[in-house]
């Protein structure tokens, strides 16, 4: 992948996506987890829908026990070590 590429493919994601999918993973509740961030239902549904198609994997079995797949599983993994790193990348900078 072209540097070019790798820029666009960057440019359309978004942390929220991230934490949308950890706490529907944790929650195994699309609803519980849009009462949990405080947001509408169809956010979170929209945050799932768009990092599915931006990986291009399935990561839920089906929408009513949201189980993970075997995609899911590992991508919970990476998931939580993105978020990790972008909390943390802050208590490294200087406060202004």
């Amino acid at each position: 992948m072209t540097s070019t590429n790798q820029d666009q493919v960057i440019r359309q994601f978004t942390a929220r996506w991230l934490v949308s999918f950890l706490t529907v993973a944790e929650m195994q509740s699309l609803t519980a987890a849009a009462n949990h961030l405080r947001v509408h239902r169809s956010n979170v549904s929209r945050d799932i829908d768009a990092l599915e198609r931006w990986l291009g994997r399935v990561l839920f079995r089906d929408n009513v026990t949201f189980e993970l797949t075997e995609d899911g599983k590992r991508f919970r993994e990476t998931a939580q070590t993105m978020t990790s790193m972008l909390i943390h990348s802050r208590s490294g900078l200087p406060i202004s």
